[in-house]
């Protein structure tokens, strides 16, 4: 016997080729905050040679990652706290205030329209960057080295 499969409506908010998602009136851009994340890799940069996302940086590391902040929600996940000064380990940082280099290889993936990364702490000084829609994470680039938005700490 044969299933029928159930009919699924397009979500117009996601149209093929749009810069980003349309945003009803209705729904709340901060809703995210009280769900658990989903990640996505559409916009991962392959090709950049310092923060691109391959098969090599996808490691048992980057999965263990993933799998811990599945158990989470995002409003855990962005205040959550470390370090002497308390500062919260993963967070939003306005484009304009990322290094030169991250902002000019946003224009050549066609991204500079966003106003706001998130930078997500995997350990010590590696980072993922990325954008939160609808609860997704999608991947920009991994920093290995804290590069694209440098502190002053060693």
């Amino acid at each position: 016997m044969t299933r029928k499969r159930k009919n699924v409506k397009h979500d117009p908010s996601f149209s093929p080729g749009s810069k980003s998602p349309k945003i009803e009136a209705s729904v709340n851009p901060d809703a995210f905050w009280d769900e658990s994340p989903s990640w996505c890799f559409k916009y991962a940069d392959r090709k950049h040679d310092r923060w691109r996302i391959t098969c090599d940086t996808i490691d048992e590391t980057f999965i263990d990652n993933l799998i811990d902040r599945e158990r989470q929600k995002w409003n855990q996940i962005l205040t959550s706290t470390s370090g002497k000064s308390k500062g919260t380990r993963n967070h939003q940082i306005q484009t304009n205030e990322i290094c030169k280099d991250a902002q000019k290889r946003l224009k050549e993936l066609k991204l500079d329209h966003e106003d706001v990364l998130y930078s997500i702490r995997i350990k010590s000084r590696y980072r993922w960057w990325g954008v939160i829609r609808r609860g997704v994470f999608y991947f920009i680039w991994s920093d290995l080295n804290h590069e694209i938005c440098p502190t002053a700490d060693p």
